[in-house]
C-alpha cells in the first residue's frame, strides 16, 4: 500500500514510519506545496496522513487538496479537538487522531479506512453518536432480538454515547466483561465500531 505522509516535524514523520514498518511504501513531505505538486503527478497514493498541527488554514488546504486528490485522507493533531474535528468531517476526511497514536492502533486505523470505514478518536466518535441521537428518533433495530437482556441494555448505552468505563460502573462489571459484551453485540449487529452500531438505531 502506498502511503504519503505530511508533517513539518521530523519526530512525527519518524513515528509514523517506524509504526508502519515495511508493510507500507511510505513517502514523506515536509512542505505542503511539495505535497500538492506530488499528488498532481501521482495517482498511486492510497492514503494520505496529514499532521494539521502546523497547517495555517486546514479548511482551505483540504479544499485545494480535494481538487486534485480523491483518495483517503487521515488527519492528525497534537491536541485533537472534538468540535474542530467534527467540522472537518464535512470535508470528506476518513479519519482523525492524535499524531502520536500507538503503532498498533495506526495499523488498525489504516486498515479500517482502506476497508471503506472511518476511524475517529473516542471522544469524537461519542460526540457524533450523541449528535445523531439528538437529530434522530432512536428506534429499536432488528438485530436487538438476537441479544441477551444485558447485551440490549449495553447496546442502548453504547448508542447513547456512554464509554466502556461508564457502562462498567453502571453495571458494576469489570471493564473486560463490558468489552466482551460489546464485541458480542458488534458481531450480532454486523458492525465493528460504535458509530455504525448507533446508526442501526435510526
Amino acid at each position: 500500500m502506498n502511503v504519503a505522509m505530511y508533517s513539518v516535524m521530523d519526530s512525527v514523520l519518524n513515528h509514523w514510519k517506524k509504526s508502519l514498518g515495511t508493510q507500507y511504501q511510505c513517502v514523506t513531505y515536509k512542505n505542503d506545496a511539495q505535497l500538492l505538486k506530488a499528488l498532481v503527478k501521482k495517482d498511486s497514493v492510497q492514503i494520505l496522513l496529514i499532521d494539521e498541527t502546523h497547517v495555517h488554514d486546514i479548511i482551505s488546504f483540504l479544499s485545494d487538496l480535494r481538487k486534485i486528490y480523491n483518495g483517503k485522507v487521515f488527519l492528525f493533531n497534537a491536541i485533537p479537538n472534538v468540535y474542530h474535528a467534527y467540522r472537518l468531517i464535512t470535508l470528506k476526511i476518513d479519519g482523525y487522531e492524535n499524531i502520536y497514536i500507538a503503532g498498533e492502533n495506526l495499523h488498525k486505523a489504516i486498515d479500517t479506512i482502506q476497508n471503506g470505514m472511518c476511524w475517529f478518536f473516542d471522544e469524537l466518535a461519542y460526540f457524533i453518536i450523541k449528535r445523531h441521537i439528538q437529530q434522530n428518533k432512536l428506534d429499536e433495530p432488528d438485530f436487538m432480538q438476537f441479544l441477551t437482556d444485558k447485551e440490549k441494555e449495553i447496546a442502548i448505552m453504547v448508542a447513547n454515547g456512554l464509554t466502556n468505563k461508564e457502562i462498567a460502573a453502571r453495571h458494576k462489571n469489570a471493564l473486560s466483561t463490558v468489552k466482551n459484551h460489546i464485541k458480542n453485540i458488534f458481531d450480532k449487529a454486523g458492525v465493528n465500531n460504535r458509530v455504525s452500531l448507533t446508526l442501526k438505531f435510526q
